[in-house]
């Protein structure tokens, strides 16, 4: 949630009102900080992955990142990060995949989900906020770290690598 939300929220619940009622500018988040003008200015145009609850990918398109993929946009693109899935750990998660793919590439404007593999490299990885399946975020942020090149199946750097 932007922190212009979080305070109408804030505002709401307490009946706050007028010249009292909080600002966006007045509230920081646990995102907040990687919304400063350095972070977006850097990482705007590069691909990142946001992990946690809510709706990061509409944070981070309101900071002013392009190509952001949240961690369950991924796991559609890159099904075979998340073997479990396949085995019905959390029901039809056949029928969610087709519709997360089908947002991503429609959103980033690709027309396949190979065309986005080819192009998926990560300039940055992002946890924001109480992400689910942390060990798994965890795992699949380190596969993308220990790579040379930003890509989660891309070569690996070996020891003597920058």
């Amino acid at each position: 949630m932007t922190e212009d939300k979080r305070a109408a929220v804030i505002n709401r619940i307490t009946g706050l009102e007028g010249e009292h009622a909080l600002k966006g500018s007045q509230v920081i988040e646990c995102h907040t900080p990687l919304g400063a003008p350095e972070y977006v200015q850097k990482y705007k145009d590069k691909f990142i992955l946001v992990s946690g609850m809510g709706e990061m990918v509409a944070v981070a398109n309101h900071y002013g990142y392009k190509k952001v993929l949240d961690i369950t946009e991924f796991y559609a693109i890159v099904p075979e990060c998340v073997h479990f899935l396949k085995y019905g750990y959390y029901g039809d998660y056949t029928s969610i995949q087709e519709e997360k793919r089908s947002q991503v590439l429609s959103r980033l404007g690709y027309q396949s989900v190979q065309s986005l593999r080819d192009d998926l490299v990560f300039g940055a990885l992002m946890s924001w906020s109480d992400p689910l399946n942390l060990e798994l975020n965890l795992q699949v942020f380190s596969d993308i770290l220990i790579s040379k090149d930003g890509r989660i199946d891309g070569p690996s750097r070996s020891k003597g690598d920058p």
